[in-house]
């Protein structure tokens, strides 16, 4: 996810579809999931406790990535918004 964020450009609606980056982009997408199920082969322990660590560190990073680093970056800025206040209410409600 982080590779295709990084690496490939925003597709605006407005845009043709190119048929290489689409390629490209479920290329990254697959090897991702070919290394999540490397991982989980390899580790030793139960099966059920593998996919529950898995699960808990993708609920967490989604959580970092999308509700406290836009709150600790916006929220210390000199040009302060309620709207950073509000999503973290949201988060704490959702």
């Amino acid at each position: 996810m982080l590779t295709i964020a990084t690496c490939f450009p925003p597709v605006d609606e407005s845009s043709a579809f190119v048929v290489k980056t689409e390629f490209l982009k479920n290329t990254v997408d697959i090897l991702d999931l070919v290394g999540l199920h490397f991982v989980i082969t390899r580790i030793c322990g139960k099966t059920d406790l593998k996919y529950l660590v898995t699960a808990l560190g993708w609920a967490s990073a989604e959580l970092v990535v999308t509700k406290f680093l836009p709150l600790w970056v916006g929220a210390r800025g000199i040009e302060f918004d309620w709207k950073y206040i509000q999503m973290s209410l949201d988060s704490n409600v959702a």
